[in-house]
């Protein structure tokens, strides 16, 4: 009777779990956007590891999750597939042309499948080798510090390093089209009722990365 009384009022908090590669670059602006347009919904937000978010939502600690592209098979969960956007090989410095970059190290997330296949695509592509690669196990902000302070270059998502791109903090060296990566919402099945969710996900549906 509560909760109907929150969702008939049109007022109610959501728990918002996501990962660090998606929270740390896409929630403030996407939050931001959404509080704008929904005011009257508050939230609260949990960065962890996808493992314990999945966990966390199973439980009802979480109410939704964003989480990057996972092949989640669960009778319980409903999954809502978004955005796909392109890898984007990105530096420090300028190259006069893309060969020269595989003699600098390539800082490369650890962990992540399509990271792999990325760097394959690239070197297939120029027929060159990333022979000194800096593997980091972590959230991309690390990466992105290392490669501002001439470490290396890294292949990351685009909306990974949308902001840093449009300050001019970091160059792009090449975009690979023939991959992407996405992300997605996840959310347990009784919970695809609640007006404030629905609002949510018809938002980040809707929400440009």
């Amino acid at each position: 009777i509560e909760i109907t009384k929150i969702i008939e009022s049109d007022k109610f908090k959501i728990a918002i779990g996501a990962t660090s590669v998606i929270g740390e670059p896409l929630l403030p602006r996407l939050l931001k956007a959404f509080n704008e347009k929904h005011p009257e919904i508050e939230y609260e937000i949990l960065i962890s590891r996808k493992d314990h978010l999945l966990k966390s939502l199973k439980e009802g600690l979480l109410d939704v999750l964003i989480i990057d592209s996972e092949h989640i098979i669960d009778s319980n969960l409903e999954i809502f597939h978004l955005d796909s956007v392109p890898y984007i090989l990105v530096g420090k410095k300028d190259y006069a042309n893309i060969e020269r970059v595989a003699s600098d190290p390539l800082i490369s997330r650890k962990g992540i499948p399509n990271n792999n296949s990325v760097i394959a695509s690239l070197e297939k592509k120029y027929r060159i080798s990333f022979n000194k690669k800096i593997e980091i196990q972590g959230n991309t902000e690390i990466i992105k510090s290392m490669i501002r302070e001439g470490i290396g270059n890294s292949i990351l998502p685009f909306y990974a390093v949308r902001k840093e791109l449009e300050k001019n903090e970091l160059k792009e060296i090449e975009r690979i089209e023939d991959i992407k990566d996405g992300y997605q919402i996840v959310i347990t099945k009784d919970k695809r009722n609640v007006l404030a969710i629905i609002k949510f996900i018809k938002f980040v549906q809707s929400f440009r990365m």
